[in-house]
């Protein structure tokens, strides 16, 4: 079995992050936020003060009107994103891509990432000038973790603090019943149960400001993007983080 062009530009976050760090000059990432209205654009330079991440224009991609005739428009619509991605590529000398990730609570692939990868496969496949190659390589990123809303951020910040005992080493969630749900993820109705489209790019910003300062320590530790307690740098090792050229881990799996 061979490789396909897409598995051999895929690389684990932390490897992008070395590739980055090890840029005899100042490197510009891109982030991408991947869905059926809209692709996400931010970019960030490293080095930079407190892991600095700019939000450009978003990019359309399938509206409303065109769901219903997904196929036949799907073909010209991935065009038209790669054109402007490559421009946005062109212009800002981008070195890397970190992508959105949307893994179900559970950690499985779901459609979106399908999704995700059918337009990573049309960018790594344009001859002859593909925008993601192995010396543009990308990395996909977990997004399970990123309160991309008010209300997640409120339930995620008040368990943190949950989790303080007093004096006496008391805690009411100490008699708490376990929760039943796999993982104890927040439920979330279909329409809910990846995060909100927007017609920006704040998701995409939101996730590409996670990977830096999980890999770069801000100068400024307020400017820091704290989700959680974990170690974000590897919360992605369940998937792709243990990919291995050898055994093409993504392609048998994914692809």
């Amino acid at each position: 079995m061979s490789l396909t062009k897409l598995s051999q530009c895929v690389v684990p976050p932390n490897r992008l992050a070395s590739i980055v760090s090890w840029s005899p000059s100042i490197s510009t990432v891109m982030g991408l936020d991947i869905s059926d209205e809209r692709i996400g654009v931010a970019i960030a330079k490293h080095p930079s003060p407190n892991n600095r991440v700019d939000t450009l224009d978003s990019i359309p991609y399938v509206s409303n009107s065109k769901k219903a005739y997904y196929t036949t428009h799907r073909a010209d619509d991935n065009k038209r994103v790669t054109k402007e991605l490559a421009d946005l590529v062109k212009e800002h000398r981008i070195c890397g891509f970190v992508v959105g990730w949307p893994l179900q609570p559970d950690g499985r692939p779901g459609g979106p990432c399908g999704k995700v990868l059918h337009l990573l496969d049309h960018l790594a496949n344009q001859y002859p000038d593909p925008l993601m190659h192995k010396n543009r390589p990308f990395a996909l990123w977990d997004i399970r973790d990123i309160p991309f809303n008010t209300l997640e951020d409120k339930l995620i910040n008040s368990r943190n603090h949950e989790s303080e005992v007093d004096r006496w080493g008391r805690n009411e969630v100490f008699a708490r019943t376990p929760s039943q749900c796999v993982g104890s993820y927040l439920y979330r109705s279909g329409e809910q149960f990846y995060h909100p489209n927007t017609n920006d790019s704040t998701a995409s910003a939101l996730m590409l400001k996670h990977y830096m300062d999980s890999h770069w320590e801000p100068e400024d530790e307020e400017e820091a993007v704290h989700f959680n307690e974990t170690d974000a740098s590897a919360q992605f090792d369940h998937n792709v983080g243990a990919y291995n050229e050898d055994d093409m881990y993504l392609e048998s799996n994914l692809l």
